[in-house]
């Protein structure tokens, strides 16, 4: 006990830091790492530095420190992407990061601020990380994420929720999402940190009958979430699907995903993955967003086609898509659209586009 005192402590001197450290501690339950145990004790951590705060400034710069953290550790991948081109120094990418994230913090820091007001001008709970805090701080916090999802056409990337989500072969505590939905997962999330507050906070004072109560519930509470989270979810009933479908990953290296001399390469390759298993399946097929480098739609420049599409000719190229996955298929890949004015092509359009199995493009999504 006297140790945690000592820690909480220092904790309380260093503030600032301590947020920091938080937010990069929080970003280690997502994946690959999927620590997630480290994500609802850092947001405790958040929580209790928020509920301490003497003011409102200083709960939201606990926030934004967090966010600061939390953001630049989990958009790493963004800096990583810079080092598949060669316009720019590939260090760039770490200052996008940092800029983005310097950005993204103000959505916690809402979230701290939110609380905090909250619980100075609603609430009677003056506690350090009470009940009332911790619930009014996960509100905020759904607030902010939903904010942040649309705001300045929204960067919805990466919903703390997700930490939340088991392995491949189970749900964990996911499993609620059709009923709370993502927000809620969140929220969800950062009430799980909540508790643990209130469980470490109970331990630590209080008579000994109550600490060894808090203790036990806390030790069961965890076996419960841990086993949501690990195990097979075999308590679930199986269920089959109506509909068939057939999911595609190539495998194809970023370094050589925009080289045309490889393009057929890549076509065969995913072709080979995608012929249906018997003649006649009804299905859907899925191939990746980066799946067809081949302009599909009619109507573009011809020296477009000539550089970019199979034969140069893109109802060729929609037709031999069309049998790859058979007449009674129907397909699902991220294309690339351009935007034509007066003959030149201005600008250009990620796409999810459907195509038949006679090779029409039956709708799309830009």
């Amino acid at each position: 006990m006297d140790a945690f005192r000592a820690l909480s402590d220092r904790v309380a001197a260093h503030p600032n830091w301590c947020a920091l450290l938080l937010g990069v501690i929080a970003a280690c339950g997502f994946q690959p790492l999927a620590l997630w145990p480290l994500t609802i004790i850092a947001v405790a951590g958040l929580v209790a530095l928020a509920a301490k705060a003497a003011t409102w400034k200083k709960a939201a710069l606990a926030g934004w420190l967090f966010g600061v953290g939390h953001f630049a550790l989990g958009n790493n991948w963004i800096a990583t992407a810079f080092t598949y081109q060669a316009e720019m120094p590939a260090w760039l990418g770490w200052i996008a990061v940092i800029l983005l994230s310097l950005f993204l913090a103000v959505y916690p820091a809402l979230a701290t601020t939110g609380a905090w007001l909250i619980r100075r001008y609603g609430s009677k709970d003056a506690g350090s990380g009470g009940i009332a805090f911790g619930l009014a701080f996960a509100g905020c916090w759904i607030l902010s994420e939903w904010v942040r999802s649309w705001l300045f056409t929204g960067f919805a990337w990466n919903p703390l929720g997700m930490i939340l989500l088991g392995g491949f072969d189970t749900q964990g505590v996911a499993l609620v999402a059709p009923w709370i939905g993502t927000y809620g997962l969140s929220g969800l999330a950062v009430i799980l940190s909540v508790l643990l507050l209130a469980l470490v906070q109970a331990i630590m004072a209080g008579p000994m009958r109550r600490r060894l109560l808090a203790g036990t519930a806390g030790i069961a509470a965890a076996c419960a979430l841990i086993a949501i989270m690990v195990l097979p979810a075999s308590y679930l009933p199986p269920q089959t699907g109506g509909i068939a479908y057939t999911l595609v990953q190539p495998d194809v290296r970023q370094e050589n995903l925009d080289n045309p001399a490889l393009f057929e390469t890549h076509f065969l390759k995913t072709a080979r993955l995608t012929v249906p298993r018997k003649a006649g399946q009804q299905r859907v097929v899925f191939w990746p967003e980066s799946g067809i480098p081949d302009y599909l739609r009619d109507g573009y420049p011809k020296y477009l086609y000539r550089q970019m599409t199979y034969a140069g000719d893109p109802a060729l190229a929609r037709q031999r898509i069309g049998k790859v996955i058979g007449l009674h298929g129907l397909l699902l890949t991220g294309t690339v659209d351009l935007v034509m004015h007066k003959g030149d092509d201005i600008a250009a359009r990620n796409s999810v586009t459907a195509i038949d199995g006679r090779g029409s493009i039956v709708a799309s999504y830009s």
